[in-house]
């Protein structure tokens, strides 16, 4: 169905609404900013493919809408990362040089293309990324309503769609804003639904969302607390850290002198086979006896054996019980250091907003 602009902005204004800004996505137009004479509030508004509204994309106050395909990871630590991996980079394993040297370059080689979503400036991108995760959470408020949510944050949108997916979109040449504005999202269909009711509904919705923000505001303090509260206990984790890694380096070291123990009784076993062996070329032997002898000489072997599989059993266990510990701790550790630069990062940004 085509709609004429003009006629458009005419009925609008009837209800009060005047077009601010038009959005143009797959060269349709996608969301119009709107401005309520009556309550001085702006809120989006969506306009259903089976409308066709012509727009001319040099008019003043109309943008162009780019889709972002953004990878989001479960683990946030990676927006988080960054420059901390580089803590890392000053303790090479050092090994002596041969002849696979030129493979492993090439492969090293193949890690380093650069990667980019857009030309999108890293800052900008985990700023996005965090907007997603807030819209992510929050879609779950607006499940059973028709009203949907939309962020605007430098020259970028994030908003819900009508089916409850996150979309985002960079604006071309869209005046760059580092203020956060929040818009209830609506559609064209539903503004001339509500009539008169509408901004109503628009009002009560933000209020609501208000108020869930700042009840959560409230529990993640409460979470804060747990967390200082806890203060000692996170305090003890290095040292509990170094015990755990002597315990399995003592372990480790026993075992290693059980095996060497167990190596030198096999040789001197093997010894005693051999000389037994070579007295019977020399025809120094009693068959019977020599018999005897060489079965019990298999015999110890045989438990020599078996003790050094149980005892190889044990390193093997102990060290993966090591090594999957020391890794864990790695991970873990990390993830909480980056974490925790990011709060006092995050704070500081609290105390300038609240200040």
């Amino acid at each position: 169905m085509t709609l004429s602009l003009t006629k458009l902005q005419e009925l609008l204004q009837t209800k009060g609404f005047i077009p601010v800004k038009y959005f143009i996505f797959q060269k349709r137009c996608f969301y119009i900013e709107l401005f309520s004479i009556k309550s001085c509030d702006a809120f989006l508004m969506y306009i259903p493919s089976k409308y066709h509204i012509e727009i001319h994309e040099k008019l003043e106050n109309v943008y162009k809408l780019k889709s972002l395909d953004i990878n989001i990871n479960d683990n946030i630590t990676d927006d988080y990362a960054g420059e901390k991996s580089e803590k890392y980079k000053n303790h090479n394993i050092h090994v002596d040089p041969d002849e696979d040297e030129e493979l492993e370059k090439h492969l090293e080689n193949n890690y380093k293309q650069q990667i980019s979503l857009n030309n999108i400036p890293d800052e900008d991108l985990n700023s996005v990324k965090q907007i997603y995760r807030q819209l992510k959470r929050l879609k779950y408020c607006f499940q059973n309503i028709k009203y949907k949510m939309a962020i605007f944050y430098l020259n970028y949108i994030c908003s819900i769609d009508r089916q409850d997916e996150i979309l985002c979109f960079i604006v071309k040449h869209f005046g760059k804003s580092s203020i956060k504005k929040m818009f209830i999202l609506t559609d064209l269909e539903l503004v001339f639904e509500k009539n008169d009711n509408l901004m109503n509904d628009i009002i009560s919705v933000r209020n609501s969302i208000y108020d869930i923000l700042q009840k959560n505001q409230g529990r993640h303090i409460e979470l804060i607390n747990k967390m200082i509260e806890n203060k000692k206990e996170i305090i003890n984790i290095p040292k509990q850290v170094e015990i755990r890694n002597y315990y399995y380096d003592h372990l480790l070291q026993e075992l290693n002198t059980m095996i060497n123990t167990m190596n030198q009784s096999e040789r001197n076993v093997i010894e005693k086979l051999q000389e037994l062996q070579n007295q019977k070329l020399a025809g120094i032997s009693n068959d019977i006896s020599n018999a005897h002898q060489k079965a019990n000489i298999e015999k110890e072997l045989l438990e020599i054996n078996n003790i050094k599989a149980d005892i190889t059993s044990n390193i093997m266990s102990i060290r993966n019980n090591k090594e999957n510990t020391i890794l864990e701790i790695d991970k873990i550790m990390f993830d909480n250091t980056v974490m925790f630069d990011a709060m006092i990062k995050n704070f500081s940004k609290l105390k300038d907003i609240i200040n």
